[in-house]
């Protein structure tokens, strides 16, 4: 996420796919309070079967661009996980320490 900030990149939402973020709570909310940002999980096992089939579509003429195929095919969001204001600064915390043992171990080598 840093590196798309830092390269003018936006990032508006994050729509988590595939098995853990439907099966795990847990990740999934640990992640959007790391992020400090929600994570949308929709209503599907087979995200990146489905994005296929929508390009599929796109070039078999059934619709006229992919917003249009996103809109009629896209499943609505399952579960949406809002990260906790109160973990934030604990969460930064850890982060810093994380990249103060990185830079201690590149030192090493």
């Amino acid at each position: 996420m840093e590196r798309f900030r830092e390269q003018g990149v936006a990032i508006g939402e994050i729509i988590g796919i595939g098995g853990v973020a439907r099966k795990s709570s847990l990740v999934m909310q640990i992640l959007a309070d790391v992020l400090n940002m929600p994570i949308k999980v929709p209503a599907n096992d087979q995200s990146v079967a489905l994005g296929a089939a929508m390009f599929a579509a796109v070039a078999a003429g059934l619709y006229p661009d992919i917003p249009a195929a996103q809109a009629a095919l896209c499943p609505p969001i399952e579960k949406t996980y809002i990260p906790r204001p109160e973990l934030i600064p604990v969460y930064d915390s850890l982060y810093k320490l994380y990249q103060n043992l990185g830079a201690f171990a590149e030192t090493l080598t």
